[in-house]
């Protein structure tokens, strides 16, 4: 997908960025059957119609990576039980709805480690980036580990010392799953003189 430019998305930093990339992290392997189980255990057994609950799917209908993102999401959440109604809004208004009321239930976007986990990532897991503002911590995840970990990766100078507490945050990130990775893409940008 994505024009020949996509892979599975395998961890919150992208394979690109190797000195920090972590490929020892958690899997999540596609499987209905595994995936339902710790619904079932939480409270949400399937109803006579074979549903959990609803769920809300907001995404921005003009940015091309959440759009069919989104489509194929929400259909493989219904074989878990899931019954997933996608909520396409407008740019301005989906940032005000998520990230200033917080009002979704899920919510498909595309964010960009621009090569360096200092300035792209960081900035959607740490606690003090819970705040209502566009592209932050809107999950409003907050684990104190996790922030020393991105602070000591960007305090050091050399990516032999960066990629360690990298490597670990990514670790606890795919084990707590504040976020899933879905895919990760390149963008081809052309110039000329």
């Amino acid at each position: 997908g994505y024009g020949g430019q996509g892979r599975p998305g395998t961890s919150v930093i992208r394979t690109s960025v190797a000195w920090a990339y972590n490929a020892n992290v958690p899997k999540y392997p596609f499987d209905v059957a595994k995936s339902g189980a710790p619904l079932d255990e939480a409270g949400y057994p399937k109803n006579t119609q074979g549903e959990r609950m609803a769920l809300r799917l907001v995404y921005d209908p003009a940015n091309s990576a959440a759009n069919r993102a989104s489509e194929v999401v929400a259909q493989q959440l219904k074989g878990v039980g899931l019954n997933v109604k996608l909520v396409p809004l407008e740019r301005s208004l989906m940032l005000e709805k998520v990230f200033k009321q917080y009002d979704f239930d899920l919510y498909i976007h595309n964010y960009t480690s621009y090569g360096d986990p200092a300035l792209g990532i960081g900035r959607i897991y740490t606690c003090d980036n819970i705040r209502p503002a566009p592209f932050v911590n809107v999950e409003r995840y907050c684990n104190p580990k996790v922030d020393e970990l991105f602070a000591k990766g960007g305090a050091v100078a050399s990516q032999a010392e960066r990629s360690k507490p990298y490597r670990e945050v990514q670790e606890i990130l795919m084990k707590d799953l504040p976020t899933i990775p879905l895919v990760e893409y390149g963008d081809t940008n052309v110039a000329r003189a």
